[in-house]
């Protein structure tokens, strides 16, 4: 969460005023069922009233309804733009803070990583993040105050009914955790099959004119077609064991309907309930549970942006292989090249590519390099502008080591 709260600092006003806004929306929901409760029992039933129905009471208290839906919904509209602004400027920042630490990774850290997998954390990672930042400042702030509110106005109404609803959230918690105990680990392996679809096309899109001078259209495509089921068989996985939640909550959440209307009835009976109070109890305890359904999906949207983070993490925390050198004025010379007693191995590769090789051009000097496929002389080439660092040895451009140049 370090990366979050890095990101969120700059946009401080977004993150106070979207969760404040979106508590005042839920706020405003939960004021509706009661009002509802007071149209029917003494709009519509005359409780109160020698049972004559009140119709000025039901257009005055609609009235207010209207009005407060009105007010919530100006303050949900408040939440998303707040939160839109703080997540998409946070994922802005965090997209070039990425692409500028890739731009300084050496050829090797680059292949490292592999180009698709880099496009994958710069693109698909960070919209993850943020989806994270998104759930973090609004669902999060939403659900808990469905949870208090709900079955604070729940007790108000009936001791009965709150009891009702602690009652359900095990079974909902457990329903949660189980999901996510499943699902968790098949995020990580969802975004490296992302990476490899993504190498796939990269390489061939790049390579076209290779794959269609050797006639590999078929072999390619096959190669692509393996990466993308291999990609859509973890996202079945997924969605399978996610499709379990929901049938599982409302199961819970009819259970707990039923109770609440049977409670509500038998109190009815006794008079000691008003039927409005019951239709209020349905509402909150269906408000309850859905917010519960909410943080299903949070947990879910936190989970994948987690494993995110810590891609985007394995990235910014990489520091650049070849770094400047401390010479500051530029040589005198012309362009004299050698190569003094330079060998060198791919990083993971024991095996020498270049041996010892010692040379010395002379500006002016036209050289040939000759040999068979795979036999060092792009690498040897690519030493001079230090794509890469020698193993050991030098490599000199007029007299300086290449690696004192910045």
């Amino acid at each position: 969460m370090r990366l979050v709260f890095k990101y969120l600092k700059k946009y401080w006003i977004c993150v106070i005023f979207a969760p404040l806004l979106m508590a005042a929306e839920v706020s405003v929901d939960l004021i509706q069922p009661k009002l509802m409760a007071v149209i029917v029992d003494r709009g519509v039933l005359g409780i109160g009233n020698s049972g004559i129905s009140d119709p000025g009471l039901v257009i005055t208290v609609g009235i207010r309804m209207v009005l407060f839906t009105a007010l919530g919904g100006l303050c949900g509209m408040g939440s998303g733009i707040f939160s839109n602004i703080c997540s998409k400027c946070c994922g802005n920042d965090l997209r070039k803070d990425v692409f500028d630490r890739i731009m300084h990774f050496s050829f090797e850290q680059t292949d490292r990583f592999s180009t698709g997998s880099l496009i994958t954390r710069t693109t698909n990672d960070v919209r993850q993040f943020q989806m994270l930042i998104s759930e973090i400042i609004r669902g999060c702030t939403r659900f808990l105050t469905f949870l208090i509110g709900g079955t604070y106005s729940l007790f108000t109404l009936d001791a009965s009914f709150s009891v009702i609803a602690i009652c359900a959230f095990p079974f909902i918690i457990l329903d949660i955790a189980f999901v996510l105990w499943k699902t968790n680990p098949l995020y990580y392996i969802l975004q490296k099959r992302l990476d490899k679809v993504n190498t796939t096309m990269q390489e061939d899109i790049t390579g076209s004119r290779v794959v269609k001078a050797f006639v590999q259209e078929e072999r390619e495509q096959r190669k692509f077609d393996q990466a993308n089921q291999d990609l859509v068989d973890t996202q079945m996985r997924i969605l399978v064991i996610s499709s379990y939640m929901r049938p599982v909550m409302n199961i819970v959440l009819n259970i707990a309907v039923v109770l609440i209307i049977y409670s509500g009835g038998l109190h009815v009976q006794a008079g000691h309930l008003h039927p409005g109070s019951v239709m209020a109890g349905v509402t909150y305890i269906t408000q309850i549970v859905n917010g519960m359904m909410m943080l299903g999906f949070i947990f879910r949207t936190i989970s994948r942006g987690m494993v995110s983070i810590r891609r985007l993490n394995e990235v910014l925390d990489t520091e650049p292989a070849v770094r400047d050198g401390s010479l500051t004025d530029q040589p005198s010379g012309r362009g004299s090249v050698c190569l003094d007693h330079v060998s060198f191995s791919y990083p993971g590769n024991r095996e020498m590519v270049l041996r010892d090789i010692c040379l010395d051009i002379r500006p002016g000097e036209t050289l040939a390099i000759v040999g068979s496929t795979g036999c060092g002389k792009s690498t040897l080439l690519s030493l001079i502008p230090r794509f890469y660092d020698v193993s050991s040895g030098r490599v000199l451009v007029d007299g300086v080591d290449v690696r004192d140049f910045r």
